[in-house]
């Protein structure tokens, strides 16, 4: 009864460890990090402020991150009449936050950036209240689909 008994427990730590290390295998890409700021000021104006470089060549001053992560719920590459871009689907605290963030800034530039890259800096044209965000710039298929898995973690 004994020997049953450690059998039995020998194999549920086998099969436990087996878990953890299929799951250490599939979940292995960790997500980018995703941060949505407001822009202060554009070139190189010596203000406080994270400063970075766009593609355009531009320095862009940026407040604090008002978004990040946690309030995104799904990335994926998209295509809309031949543009390529990702859309970006918030959490509902996220959506929330975001519609705020958009409300406040109407007019002025939004920096998205993603593991400390400056990816976007669109002007808000109006709030966003839909719960999704959407990314575009000068992708390809491959770009968009690299971004989005970037920021998923994929």
């Amino acid at each position: 009864m004994i020997a049953a008994a450690r059998l039995v427990v020998a194999g549920l730590v086998a099969l436990l460890l087996l878990a953890a290390c299929s799951a250490a295998v599939e979940g292995s890409a960790a997500p980018a990090r995703i941060e949505f700021r407001p822009v202060l000021a554009t070139g190189d104006v010596g203000q406080g402020g994270l400063q970075l470089r766009g593609a355009d060549g531009v320095i862009y001053v940026l407040g604090p991150a008002e978004l990040d992560g946690s309030h995104v719920a799904s990335a994926e590459a998209t295509n809309e009449s031949g543009t390529w871009a990702v859309q970006v689907g918030l959490t509902p605290a996220g959506a929330t936050a975001f519609a705020d963030l958009s409300g406040r800034n109407v007019g002025k530039q939004l920096a998205i950036v993603v593991d400390g890259d400056l990816v976007s800096a669109p002007i808000i044209q109006a709030p966003i209240t839909g719960g999704a965000v959407q990314i575009s710039g000068d992708f390809d298929r491959t770009a968009a689909t690299r971004l989005a898995d970037r920021i998923m973690g994929r």
